[in-house]
């Protein structure tokens, strides 16, 4: 089975991103209409709702005037430019494999982070590390987004995930919810999300 998104669609998308790229500014019906194509297209390119928090954000500061779009924000309309013209526009469904990738995280609020590979019980790889003094005073989802994603890079280095399932197991729901999404309402961890 396949998600597929119309060249027209796309043709439309590229458009309005390279019209609000080049210019610079918008106003906040122009960036809800942007947001609009951008979600269609996210339901065939999960992965793509991280790099539309930025523009959800300026969406909401915006105002009916013409207004300068932040350039984090612009940053990611040339993500979704840089992509746009070569994707074929096709999601192809495959069905769920039955080989997974267990990966466990944990953070403390003002110890450190650890986290093991393999089922509960039986892990192959393991860490933990205190957390740098710059995120010791930082909010909890930071410090648990940061253990999965120092997690998947850690254990992802040269392993080969292509057709695995991964599954991260961590207590924290809103970091569960951002990976399982894409999407995370706390600004500070958005970049962290974007490393995933």
């Amino acid at each position: 089975m396949q998600a597929r998104l119309g060249a027209d669609r796309v043709r439309r998308m590229i458009e309005a991103l390279s019209l609000t790229s080049r210019t610079g500014s918008a106003t906040r019906l122009k960036l809800q209409r942007l947001a609009g194509l951008l979600v269609f297209a996210c339901r065939v390119l999960p992965h793509g709702r991280v790099y539309l928090q930025r523009i959800w954000s300026a969406m909401r500061t915006a105002s009916h005037r013409r207004r300068r779009v932040p350039s984090p924000t612009l940053a990611d309309m040339r993500w979704w430019l840089s992509l746009l013209p070569t994707w074929p526009g096709i999601l192809y469904l495959r069905p769920p494999t039955t080989a997974a990738v267990h990966i466990w995280t944990d953070a403390s609020g003002t110890k450190g982070a650890g986290g093991h590979l393999g089922e509960a019980g039986q892990a192959t790889d393991a860490f933990s590390y205190a957390f740098p003094k710059r995120h010791r005073e930082k909010h909890i989802t930071f410090k648990e987004l940061h253990a999965v994603v120092h997690a998947v890079e850690l254990f992802g280095r040269g392993a080969r995930w292509e057709d695995r399932e991964i599954i991260i197991d961590t207590d924290n729901t809103a970091v569960a919810a951002a990976v399982q999404t894409g999407y995370l309402k706390h600004v500070a961890s958005q970049s962290l999300l974007r490393r995933l």
